[in-house]
């Protein structure tokens, strides 16, 4: 996900948006899937409607999970390693891709 802090509305929401873009394509070398903008919301990227919506059912299934582990002493987050470990995965690629 790409994180854009707070801003005012017009341009410089418009160039914090293009600021957060341009960082996560510089450390990723990829577009985000997700825009998070503070105190704004949301935004879904992918190249059909229904890429958009399955990232959007993700976004929701990521933030029920997050809520439901604060009771618990809040999430337990995975390293960077195990990230790029799983992102890599042939089975991960293959489930991106819908063959899974």
């Amino acid at each position: 996900m790409a994180y854009v802090p707070y801003a005012d509305p017009g341009l410089p929401l418009a160039l914090g948006v293009r600021w957060a873009l341009d960082d996560y394509l510089d450390r990723h070398q990829r577009q985000p899937k997700v825009l998070l903008m503070e105190n704004h919301g949301a935004i879904a990227l992918g190249g059909t409607a229904q890429e958009v919506l399955n990232i959007t059912h993700m976004l929701v299934k990521t933030c029920r999970i997050l809520a439901s582990s604060l009771p618990a002493g809040g999430p337990r987050f995975l390293t960077p390693e195990q990230v790029e470990r799983i992102d890599r995965r042939p089975d991960e690629l293959a489930r991106r891709k819908g063959f899974v």
